[in-house]
């Protein structure tokens, strides 16, 4: 029995000792992996020494992999040193990770860079650039590469920040959950810190972006920050930016791009989708740009403050933005206050074969313009919406808008597609189609009309018609016309002018009396029913004699004109009393658009003929004139070949000189040169034919006569018998 119990103490023990070395073991096992793992990235140190081993190199390959660590690189925490022109090519996806404690790269003054394929993570450092700083008089060129989870504290720059005079080439890179923040909102020396959670630069730089993509990047203010002023020093800047992707970028203040004061740039070929602005401006920020371009650009569900895509103001009012927006496309986006996609304050703004499309704010559910110089021209604007200003919201005098749909845009309260309280408004060959205001169903709202009767003459009566909003606004209304009287008449679709302005001729002929006048809109409401009246118009004939010879298809013409304004009287209906000696006949005819009259000659025969024109038209007052038409007799022109095989027929064509009609059934004289004289007689078409079997090989000359009362034909022609 204590045998048994000894066992069963010493198992117990074995078990127990056995359990104790397992988690010795296992706890062993784990710190190896641990030390192992630490162990496969090398350190800081090991870059900086890997870099400055040859100082006469200009180009190294990573294949590994280098984290920042506390205890060996303590001395490297502001990042490498780079002090010298060099190209580091990173292969097997080696990074620089610093460690959330410790920045990438420092690229010292003076210094031409290139980075190919390499990671930067986990960068930080709480002054400018998380993963990489370019100091002054630096160029830097990267390839390929990825910026991921790098952050700057109460500085600028989350993953790379550029200092004054240097150049920046971004390819074919990625920027992934950069950020820039700060600590606080209140103090005024905090004001530009946490800016640029992708990049920041200073004066005088020079960015140039290319197929670069930055998404779900986080800022205080802005994700690319491209500084021209800094409060000290004013170097422009320019911000190049081609087929990049800006998607889920988020700030408290202007967006994904803030160009800033008196800076340039070009901005082409790109997608902004679903970038948020909380506080304060737009997607992108153009600030007292001296020359800005947007090209090829798709915004699509921004949401931003003022602007929900592009932003354009002046930081001094002495200065002024010059911003092309061209070929872009604005759908989806939000502002909280002004300018669903954009916001336009001071400068110029020139926007040219744009769509906006469901862009939504409170006011100018597309643009909103406050004392800019804003020109559209060549775009569309469908189912924008706004509480003023479905489309547009204007509180500038300086407007053109040209060749411009607005078409379905909504306003709550007023201005379905333009609301402004302005005067100074040009718009030319400009459409409005279906927009609607809850107050006042139309474009702005209700319409007043000043028509004026210029001229009330039959055939010549023209409108002054003014369509202006309560604010006198000087846009053009589409609008009809409906006539009633002896005779109803309505318009189609009618334009006013750039000035809001009509002169309008009726293109019908009322006649003689009073008529009712309703002007309709579209999508509106006018309040003016003037009357018309249309008086008699006393008319002249710009009429000459007519000479012609017979059957020549000539026409005697005359013109029926305005005696008072001499413009053209267009379907005057006349009466021509054509004699011929004691004999006369009777003919109606009737003016053409351009008060033109013609009467067919070829009715008449051989001769003088008096004519005399009196009016058959209650409309207008003519008295009787007199003109003649004289008809000689017709010469004729032969058609006949030059050469004639024997044995075959000869085909002679006979026309009307002066028409080109064939002379047809008419019998001629030839007379054929050796004496021989043929009798002919052309066929329905002017044809007659000449055999010429019984001729020898020669040439020969033939003359072709006819002299009766209507021709007098004596012509010419020979051919040659082979």
């Amino acid at each position: 029995m204590g045998i048994i119990k000894k066992t069963l103490i010493l198992t117990v023990f074995l078990i127990l000792m056995l359990s104790s070395l397992n988690v010795i073991y296992a706890e062993n096992a784990a710190s190896a992996n641990s030390d192992l793992q630490n162990s496969t990235a090398k350190t800081y140190t090991d870059l900086s020494a890997k870099i400055n081993e040859n100082p006469y190199s200009d180009s190294i390959d990573l294949t590994e992999s280098y984290r920042f660590d506390d205890d060996k690189d303590f001395n490297l925490s502001d990042g490498v040193v780079i002090s010298k022109n060099i190209t580091i090519t990173g292969y097997n996806n080696a990074s620089i990770d610093g460690n959330n404690k410790a920045r990438g790269l420092f690229i010292d003054y003076n210094c031409t860079v290139t980075l190919k394929n390499l990671i930067f993570k986990n960068g930080f450092s709480e002054s400018d650039g998380g993963a990489i700083i370019l100091n002054a008089n630096s160029t830097l060129t990267l390839l390929n590469c990825t910026f991921l989870n790098n952050n700057v504290y109460n500085s600028n720059g989350g993953a790379i920040a550029v200092y004054k005079n240097t150049t920046l080439n971004v390819y074919k890179s990625t920027f992934t959950n950069n950020t820039a923040i700060r600590a606080s909102d209140l103090e005024w020396k905090q004001f530009k810190q946490g800016m640029g959670s992708s990049i920041a630069s200073s004066t005088g730089a020079y960015v140039n972006l290319q197929d670069t993509r930055f998404i779900d990047n986080h800022g205080y203010l802005t994700t690319i920050l491209v500084v021209s002023y800094d409060d000290i020093d004013y170097r422009v800047s320019t911000l190049i930016v081609n087929n990049c992707l800006f998607e889920n970028n988020t700030s408290n203040s202007s967006g994904v791009i803030y160009l800033d004061e008196l800076g340039q740039g070009e901005i082409r070929n790109s997608i902004f989708r679903n970038n948020y602005v909380s506080t304060s401006g737009g997607t992108i920020v153009l600030d007292a740009c001296h020359s800005a371009v947007v090209d090829r650009c798709s915004f699509e569900s921004n949401h931003a403050v003022k602007g929900g895509a592009i932003q354009i103001k002046v930081f001094e009012y002495d200065y002024r933005s010059n911003v092309t927006i061209i070929n872009c496309n604005f759908t989806n986006n939000r502002a909280s206050e002004h300018g669903g996609a954009v916001y336009s304050k001071y400068g110029l703004t020139k926007i040219y074969n744009c769509i906006f499309e469901n862009n939504y704010c409170d006011k100018g559910g597309a643009i909103y313009a406050k004392f800019a110089t804003l020109t559209i021209s060549d775009s569309e604007f469908n189912r924008n919406s706004a509480l003023y200003g479905g489309a547009l919201f204007l509180r500038t005098d300086n407007n053109y808008i040209d060749d411009t749909i607005f078409k379905n845009n909504r306003a709550s309260v007023k201005g379905g597609a333009v609301y402004t309280k302005m005067e100074g408004i040009s718009s030319n060959n400009c459409q409005y189609i279906g927009n609607h205001a809850h107050k006042g169903n139309d474009v702005y709202g209700v319409f007043y009309a000043q028509i004026t009767q210029t001229s009330s003459i039959f055939s010549d009566v023209q409108l002054k018609i003014r369509i202006t909003s309560p604010w006198k606004l000087s846009i053009p209304q589409k609008i009809k016309l409906t006539f009633k009287g002896s005779k109803n008449y309505k318009t189609g679709w009618i334009y006013t002018a750039s000035n809001g302005y009509l002169y309008y001729n009726l293109p019908l002929d009322l006649d003689v009396g009073k008529y009712s006048l309703t002007i309709s809109m579209e999508s509106g409401i006018c309040n003016a029913n003037p009357t018309i009246n249309v008086v008699k118009a006393p008319a002249k004939l710009a009429i000459k004699k007519c000479t012609t010879r017979y059957k020549s298809d000539k026409s005697f013409k005359f013109y029926v004109k305005n005696a008072k304004t001499g413009k053209a009287i267009r379907n005057a209906k006349l009466n021509l009393k054509v004699y011929t000696g004691k004999h006369y006949n009777v003919y109606n005819v009737k003016s053409d658009s351009n008060g033109l009259v013609k009467f067919d000659t070829s009715k008449l025969s051989i001769g003088k003929h008096i004519v005399e024109v009196t009016s058959q038209n209650k409309n207008i007052k003519l008295s009787k004139t007199k003109s003649s038409i004289k008809i000689k007799k017709a010469k004729a022109k032969i058609i006949a070949p030059k050469v004639v095989k024997r044995h075959s027929k000869l085909k002679v064509t006979v026309k009307n000189k002066a028409s080109g009609k064939a002379i047809s059934k008419t019998k001629f004289k030839v007379k054929i040169s050796h004496g021989k004289t043929l009798n002919v007689k052309t066929n329905s078409k002017g044809i007659f034919k000449i055999s010429a079997k019984n001729l020898t090989k020669n040439s020969y000359k033939c003359t072709i006569y006819l002299e009766n009362k209507n021709y007098n034909i004596k012509n010419k022609f020979s051919f040659k018998v082979k």
